[in-house]
């Protein structure tokens, strides 16, 4: 919990609730979060956090009173950003630039022909699959342009 609190929490989620309530100019609030809570859940024994494999175990137990059970269990959805969104449209004239044959041969560091042929692949709409390795390429190159260039 501690780590949570520390560096997940404050580095990712708050930082992503905050620019997204900025962005639409609303005030976010996050009650669990209050300095009492947090207080009281750090002294709280650990079975009543993590029962069975069930975690939050105590919070979800007083909520099913309170909140419909097909809510309560359904799958996480997680705070994903829409990165093959933007390298297909934001991002996409930077991203072509990293494959010019030119910039490729000069930088000596890939094979141009196989760039060519994961860029065809990662065109083609079906291909989201490569967006990961797609993003990490992009981003090596924008550090590699601004740190060794």
């Amino acid at each position: 919990m501690l780590l949570d609190m520390t560096t997940y929490l404050p580095d990712e989620n708050l930082t992503k609730v905050d620019r997204e309530s900025m962005r639409f100019s609303l005030e976010a609030r996050c009650p669990l979060l209050d300095y009492r809570i947090v207080d009281f859940s750090m002294k709280i024994p650990f079975q009543y956090k993590y029962n069975n494999g069930v975690k939050k175990y105590i919070l979800k137990d007083i909520l099913y009173d309170y909140v419909p059970k097909e809510m309560m269990e359904r799958s996480k959805i997680g705070f994903s950003i829409p990165i093959y969104k933007w390298l297909r449209t934001t991002l996409n004239s930077e991203l072509k630039q990293y494959f010019e044959k030119d910039f490729v041969e000069n930088q000596g560091l890939f094979k141009y022909d196989s760039l060519i042929k994961f860029l065809s692949d990662f065109t083609r709409k079906e291909q989201i699959s490569s967006t990961q390795i797609m993003w990490s390429y992009f981003v090596f190159q924008r550090w590699y342009k601004q740190y060794l260039v």
